[in-house]
């Protein structure tokens, strides 16, 4: 099965195309904010480059979040427009699996994988995941935490990756950590298509209709300025 994977998690905007040999194009534009316009041209390249039509798709994949509220509505409304119009089932998939998934490729000395990102005011969407043999399986659930909780979870733990887009999460990492990677490297929207398709042989796909993103936090929306 062909899966096309899109990436808006982040404020990297990221598609990728992959099939049971693995992927085979991928795109990203890096520091977008604004992925509504960068999206449907993405598309386009990413299916050009690999010489596939969109009806030859057969599952779109997602990822699920948590991150970015506006990349996450945009991201899932896309893929269940797409998965709509071509009649396809859609595959959600957990942003910080695969952002440990892409981390545990690069890091094959990991014995865990903490994925911390910064969500605002003063709260960090954080993870842990376990690795054996290069597999990757979560260690708990995706959560909210605080930055004063940070260093008593990580300090008993060795062989330590983490991914961060936070310098508070730096600043609390002890000297037993094996590595700290930019979280920007490791949003890949070809490897959401190729989880996709890993899903897809197991036949884990949902219903477009019903699929939501996982946010975590409540969205408030920014307060316009007074003109007084």
């Amino acid at each position: 099965m062909i899966v096309l994977g899109l990436e808006t998690a982040s404020p990297l905007c990221s598609v990728g195309i992959a099939d049971e040999a693995g992927p085979r194009a991928g795109e990203s534009v890096p520091l977008s904010t604004v992925h509504s316009e960068k999206l449907p041209p993405l598309i386009r390249s990413v299916l050009a480059k690999a010489r596939i039509s969109l009806r030859e798709v057969g599952a779109i994949a997602v990822s699920s979040g948590p991150g970015s509220f506006t990349g996450l509505r945009i991201g899932m409304s896309a893929a269940k427009g797409l998965c709509f119009a071509l009649r396809i089932p859609l595959i959600p998939i957990p942003t910080f699996f695969a952002v440990a998934v892409s981390a545990a490729q690069k890091h094959a000395g990991a014995g865990k994988i903490l994925v911390a990102l910064d969500a605002k005011k003063g709260d960090f969407y954080w993870g842990m995941f376990t690795v054996r043999d290069g597999a990757v399986s979560p260690a708990g659930e995706v959560l909210l935490r605080q930055a004063g909780e940070l260093r008593a979870e990580v300090e008993p733990v060795k062989r330590l990756v983490v991914v961060t887009d936070s310098s508070v999460v730096r600043g609390e990492l002890g000297s037993g950590v094996l590595a700290v990677e930019e979280a920007e490297d490791h949003f890949r929207g070809d490897l959401i298509a190729t989880l996709g398709v890993e899903k897809a042989k197991r036949g884990q796909w949902s219903d477009p209709a019903v699929v939501e993103p996982l946010y975590l936090k409540n969205f408030v929306p920014k307060q316009p300025r007074s003109s007084t």
